[in-house]
């Protein structure tokens, strides 16, 4: 086999991976399904439901027929955004299809799967003829974790104040974006397609093949944009070790660069014009922070593959292939990256898995291997005919991929677990909360804007499709704020002034009032001159807002 090849039989060796990881990936939600009654009714996500239901709320907005973006965590005034448009996107399939946003969403997450698996694979054929090889490196690069899980079982679930990073760091693990991020799984999907293309262009030097790098690039921008960043970090870096590695400046290959940087540099001007600029974005840019934990956590998440890809780089470094300097520049940039003065530090750390674990790969099989082959133990075994020297390698490989998989397990178990215990929100939605919402889908308008608990307010844009007061930390600016006045609005504290001066203020349209508004206090609606009940279905009431003259406009 050759580099760059990739028979027919392999591809179907890498399909029915990407099979398997489908069957695992929707087990969980196959569960909360199956669990659903005529009182509750599964919401369709497991992992991190609140950033999800965002993701719905987005692909509504394509369903109602718009192009651009608007955010409907916030009741803040702003200009529409040619961002999120691959949620749009796909909310204009759940249109055409007449399929529910919930259901696209899941097919296009398991759509994603093979389309990635794939993606990764060529990237190790890219460099590698060894199919054993390409094997290994697409196994560890989709289902390699960490050692979260043994964090959370010693009890250590914020070691270091943070959560384990493989459990809660998509861009540094590919089995969580296979499970609940499709959008992820694209992205990272036109990065792999991007790098090849460019470094295809490099080998042959010819400028279409950066062209559609640039491409690539562009699309991965439409979807996240500031991968970009990260492409071209990446890019640069492999043109410095070409520079280190023939003591002159690469010329060709920085000419042949170009065109990748060029293409997807107006997005980029774009969007930061826009989160540095207009006030609604530019405060959710701001409060939008997800910074790097304590370094022990990036040891914690990659120590065994790590430790195996230290002999993959030193591999590289002996010999003279300019090809393999690439995943060795990608990963010797990311570290700095993740503490570098930018909001999204750790997301920094995208695709990383890819490379990491090609060079594993290649640490195993140029290092471990050879030191396990010459053991005494093995030695031993190989004196008994039921033993030979392959299946000794086969399954110290085996053992090492099993070695990086408990923590995936332990997601889906946990997660399942979580739905047999816990048939509430936000995994389940009682029906009496689906009847409220629906009912605003039906009787008011999408820019009308619904003041309720934060919980609800998660729920109402992707249900319901309304814009609310409350509703996700990072898209509600100033959220915390926001929770205040929320908490203090329902309770029997404040006089009927200030809460009309707060629906005032936010042009609220709708008061709903269920089970964890009325938690918050005893405010009565029903006594309040300018609410005016219009749904009510014993658990979940809905008031529309009249500042009539005896309600004190």
């Amino acid at each position: 086999m050759r580099r760059g090849h990739v028979s027919q039989r392999e591809v179907l060796w890498v399909l029915a991976w990407s099979l398997v990881a489908m069957i695992l990936t929707s087990l969980p939600y196959a569960l909360g399904w199956a669990l659903s009654s005529p009182e509750v009714e599964f919401s369709g996500f497991v992992y991190n439901a609140v950033d999800c239901n965002s993701y719905v709320a987005k692909m509504f907005l394509g369903q109602r027929g718009a192009w651009l973006f608007h955010n409907v965590y916030t009741p803040e005034a702003h200009p529409g955004a040619l961002i999120f448009l691959y949620h749009i996107l796909l909310g204009k399939v759940a249109g055409l299809t007449g399929l529910s946003l919930v259901v696209t969403y899941h097919l296009a997450r398991l759509v994603t799967i093979p389309l990635l698996f794939l993606a990764m694979y060529a990237f190790a054929a890219y460099f590698t003829p060894w199919v054993a090889l390409r094997r290994l490196t697409l196994l560890l690069s989709a289902f390699a974790g960490g050692f979260g899980w043994l964090l959370m079982l010693l009890g250590q679930h914020h070691w270091l104040g943070s959560l384990p990073l493989d459990l809660i760091l998509p861009e540094g693990f590919t089995f969580l974006v296979i499970y609940a991020l499709p959008h992820l799984a694209l992205a990272r999907t036109l990065m792999l397609i991007a790098f090849l293309c460019t470094l295809h262009a490099f080998a042959r030097g010819r400028a279409r093949w950066a062209v559609l790098g640039g491409l690539a690039s562009l699309g991965m921008g439409l979807i996240v944009p500031f991968y970009v960043l990260v492409f071209d970090v990446v890019l640069g870096n492999y043109l410095v070790a070409l520079f280190i590695r023939r003591r002159k400046l690469p010329w060709a290959e920085v000419g042949l660069a170009l065109p990748t940087a060029l293409i997807p540099a107006p997005l980029v001007t774009y969007n930061t014009w826009l989160f540095s600029t207009q006030p609604v974005y530019r405060e959710w840019a701001v409060q939008n922070a997800v910074r790097s934990p304590h370094p022990l956590h990036y040891v914690a998440g990659y120590a065994l593959v790590g430790v195996l890809a230290i002999g993959g780089v030193v591999w590289v470094l002996r010999r003279h292939d300019e090809r393999w300097l690439f995943p060795v520049a990608w990963v010797i940039v990311v570290p700095p990256l993740l503490y570098a003065p930018f909001n999204l530090q750790r997301r920094l750390i995208e695709g990383m898995q890819v490379p990491l674990a090609l060079l594993a790969s290649v640490g195993l099989a140029r290092y471990v291997l050879p030191a396990f082959s010459r053991s005494r133990l093995v030695r031993l075994l190989t004196r008994n005919p039921r033993y030979t020297l392959s299946g000794l390698r086969r399954l110290a490989v085996t053992a090492v991929v099993l070695a990086t998989v408990p923590t995936n397990v332990f997601l889906l178990a946990g997660n399942s677990l979580e739905l047999l215990a816990h048939r509430e929100s936000p995994l389940f939605h009682e029906r009496a909360e689906i009847e409220a919402n629906d009912w605003l889908r039906v009787h008011t308008a999408p820019e009308d804007i619904v003041f309720c608990a934060f919980q609800t307010g998660n729920y109402v844009p992707a249900r319901a499709g309304n814009r609310v007061f409350l509703g996700h930390t990072p898209e509600t600016i100033n959220a915390g704020e926001k929770k205040r006045i929320v908490a203090r609005f329902f309770s029997a504290d404040p006089d009927a002034e200030w809460r009309m001066a707060i629906l005032r203020e936010y042009s609220i349209a709708y008061v709903l009032v269920g089970p964890r508004e009325r938690a918050l206090g005893n405010f009565q609606p029903d006594a309040a001159p300018y609410l005016r009940q219009v749904y009510d279905n014993g658990r979940y009431a809905i008031y529309r807002v009249e500042m009539s003259a005896n309600g004190g406009k």
